[in-house]
């Protein structure tokens, strides 16, 4: 969660720099117990762990009497759900993704069973965002300005980008099993490179690397 005058938001799995950029303090749910030293490491304020933990009774402890006003979740399902459940009167919650549905089949898994007394007589709103429609119906400016931001927080040393650990494509099983490992750390990324001499002399130029994750996704090649 973050606080900005008072109000609270309440965060899911992420990182923290940015939040701490803005002046916020802040604290976040995990399911993880062996992830919260490492989420204080980054800046958080409070923990939640959720495995032995009570969520809405830890963010009520937390917050007060304001409540939680704002959310951002990235897990969804059943402790989505909560997420929503735990914020305070009028508030909003934005799903960015969903890795609780990761391998799952049963369609009751691929929801967020919100509470409708809630939705209702509460007035809080769910709400989604995918990066890829965001930058398909933002305008050039606005996506310029957001890029401009995002570089000159990592410029500042305010935003760190974590290191991937490289994979060659012929090693494609290992990066795949990597991905799979709970609590892996670095995201492994697939390394492509040209058998040309740069002007170094030196062969094997790294050309692109595009980091893979359980969830399928191919991530964006970086350069």
């Amino acid at each position: 969660m973050v606080v900005a005058d008072g109000r609270w938001l309440h965060r899911r799995p992420a990182r923290h720099s940015a939040v701490k950029a803005s002046g916020y303090s802040h604290d976040q749910c995990r399911a993880a117990p062996c992830a919260v030293e490492e989420i204080k490491a980054l800046g958080g304020d409070e923990v939640i762990c959720t495995e032995d933990e009570d969520l809405l009774q830890r963010v009520a402890e937390i917050a007060g009497q304001s409540g939680v006003r704002k959310a951002v979740d990235c897990v969804a399902g059943h402790v989505g759900a909560q997420v929503s459940q735990a914020l305070a009167p009028g508030g909003e919650v934005v799903v960015y993704g969903a890795l609780s549905t990761h391998r799952q089949t049963d369609p009751a898994a691929l929801t967020i069973p919100l509470q409708a007394r809630s939705v209702i007589y509460e007035t809080k709103a769910v709400r989604g965002f995918w990066l890829n429609r965001w930058f398909g119906t933002a305008s050039p400016e606005d996506a310029l300005r957001a890029l401009s931001e995002v570089r000159g927080l990592v410029a500042d040393g305010v935003l760190s980008i974590p290191q991937g650990r490289p994979f060659p494509l012929e090693r494609f099983t290992e990066a795949i099993a990597l991905a799979e490992t709970p609590a892996r750390g670095a995201k492994p990324v697939f390394v492509f490179e040209d058998g040309g001499d740069n002007d170094g002399g030196q062969e094997g130029v790294l050309s692109a690397a595009v980091a893979i994750s359980p969830d399928g996704r191919r991530r964006l090649p970086r350069r």
